[in-house]
């Protein structure tokens, strides 16, 4: 689950650096606000991948203790 999330992010990396060429004048801004965005989308997608990791592992614990409630 957690691969398929950074492989999106890797796709939406693309696209934020084709449409951040296409939108700043200079090479130098070009790279600073590709780096500001790519960070903020890793980070984003990071929580993301920790929160769904959090649930499935509460998720198997639940499971676990009504399998042996039975």
């Amino acid at each position: 689950m957690e691969f398929l999330l950074y492989r999106g992010a890797a796709a939406d990396v693309q696209k934020l650096r084709s449409s951040v060429a296409a939108v700043t004048p200079t090479l130098r801004n070009n790279a600073i606000v590709t780096q500001k965005l790519c960070r903020w989308l890793y980070v984003r997608t990071k929580k993301i991948a920790e929160k769904k990791s959090a649930l499935m592992k509460i998720r198997k614990t639940q499971k676990r203790e009504y399998l042996l409630t039975d």
